[in-house]
């Protein structure tokens, strides 16, 4: 997204995709411009819990209600 501006929402039409296989933090940034004040980086966190779970392909298409 190229350009926030301040008491304007405006929604990406980028999709954000995270591919982790640990826990971790993802920060996400963005500057926002006003005409009335200098810019200002606003930042949002997200955590990411990650439990790892062993399945074998049958328990999966099980899972998906498709027989082997």
């Amino acid at each position: 997204m190229p350009v926030v501006q301040a008491k304007r929402t405006v929604f990406s039409r980028n999709e954000f995709w995270v591919d982790v296989t640990e826990p971790c933090v993802v920060e996400l940034m963005c500057t926002a411009y006003s005409a009335n004040s200098d810019p200002r980086t606003l930042r949002a966190s997200l955590e990411i819990k990650v439990n790892h779970h062993e399945m074998s392909y049958r328990e999966i298409l099980a899972d998906l209600g498709v027989q082997p």
